[in-house]
């Protein structure tokens, strides 16, 4: 609690009028100068009682989208339960700087993360004064919230289509390869509605095919996301555009029905994690991917001999790995991980090109671009190249 500019200016007059007053021997001035200095009094007195009545206010928050992406605006909205806000109470929110907060009002704000993460918001202040804004305090309310800031991400839908699931199985010789779509397909029985049957799955298969709810057969794909040295998360360094990319890929699998493993560096609330995530939702991943962070050098070697065991481990058909300046030890260590699977390298360089012969030699299908590339068209042309 403390006292304004208004009401320390009054405190002042009136012993200015008081010390007048007694020199001049004046009564009336003296009565005024005991008026000048009781109005504060009085307010700081209103106030106490006040502060000491009052029920404490509960702040709810409520973040719409809840989980907002990079570069779009989310309204944060305060309100409070059980407690009505007073005519002379503000309600006010400590909010990051990187939010890039704007529109403040009474009843809340708006938000536009540049950047994917995870911020706080709160906590909420209740700030209060008496009715002629001579006496201010403030009153803490309502706990800290976590909002997540989803990276971007791209509609593959069109080039996941492209990728070949048997091409890196074996298979009798003639027989057709089948590609994303072929998992939402099966072979049409009677009493199917004709209106499902996929022509052009039912030529390439030789048979009538229908589309069906549910994937005949659950194709696993593994995502590595590696975003090399810790750096800022600037554009022009490429960290965001890697992750970006592998939530593009992410994203796209699963509304495809895919059983998703993405393995990455992260932070959770007890710490650093490399815990691959296995078949998450969309939202799971997305979250996954707002905590992702470059792997501190200190560690590095383990955390990246972990990921290597982990994926030779999972047997997925497909893997499919987002590197940002990668190191030569890391490219080495990834490119025997081929063996029977297809594999494909996303590869981002900012500074100078990595040399990718090594994963070249054992069959990777790579591509290597910068971070002013559009991921829909990367994505493209790798998976174009791979599906050759």
């Amino acid at each position: 609690m403390r006292l304004s500019a208004r009401a320390i200016g009054l405190l002042i007059s009136g012993a200015i009028l008081a010390v007048l007053a007694a020199s001049m021997q004046s009564l009336t001035l003296a009565r005024i100068a005991g008026l000048v200095v009781a109005v504060p009094l009085v307010s700081l007195l209103w106030s106490l009682v006040t502060r000491a009545t009052s029920k404490p206010a509960a702040v709810v928050r409520t973040v719409i989208p809840q989980r907002p992406t990079a570069g779009s605006s989310a309204t944060v909205r305060l309100h409070t339960t059980d407690v009505r806000l007073g005519p002379w109470t503000t309600l006010r929110e400590r909010v990051p700087s990187a939010l890039h907060r704007s529109g403040t009002s009474g009843g809340g704000y708006t938000i536009t993360p540049p950047s994917r993460g995870v911020f706080s918001l709160g906590p909420a202040t209740v700030h209060r004064s008496d009715p002629l804004n001579l006496v201010r305090w403030r009153v803490t309310s309502g706990p800290t919230d976590e909002v997540i800031v989803w990276p971007r991400y791209a509609d593959l839908t069109r080039e996941i289509r492209a990728v070949t699931l048997d091409a890196a199985v074996s298979r009798p010789q003639g027989s057709p390869q089948r590609n994303l779509e072929d998992l939402t397909l099966r072979e049409y029985q009677r009493g199917d509605d004709l209106h499902r049957v996929h022509w052009r799955s039912s030529a390439r298969q030789g048979a009538l095919m229908v589309r069906q709810d549910e994937p005949s057969t659950t194709h696993g794909v593994d995502v590595l996301l590696d975003l090399g040295a810790p750096e800022d998360h600037s554009p022009e360094n490429g960290t965001e555009w890697a992750v970006s990319a592998a939530a593009s890929l992410a994203v796209s699998l699963i509304r495809h029905r895919y059983r998703v493993r993405i393995a990455t560096h992260h932070t959770t609330r007890g710490g650093a994690s490399d815990e691959p995530l296995v078949g998450p939702s969309q939202t799971e991943a997305l979250d996954l991917l707002a905590r992702a962070e470059a792997i501190p050098a200190d560690i590095r070697d383990d955390v990246h001999a972990e990921l290597m065991r982990r994926a030779r481990g999972s047997g997925a058909p497909i893997l499919m790995v987002v590197l940002r300046e990668p190191e030569e030890a890391l490219i080495d260590r990834i490119a025997p991980l081929a063996g029977r699977r297809r594999c494909f390298a996303l590869v981002v360089s900012a500074v100078a090109r990595t040399d990718l012969g090594p994963l070249e030699s054992e069959g990777w299908s790579v591509s290597q671009v910068g971070p002013d590339t559009s991921v829909a068209d990367a994505w493209s042309d790798l998976l174009a190249f791979g599906a050759r």
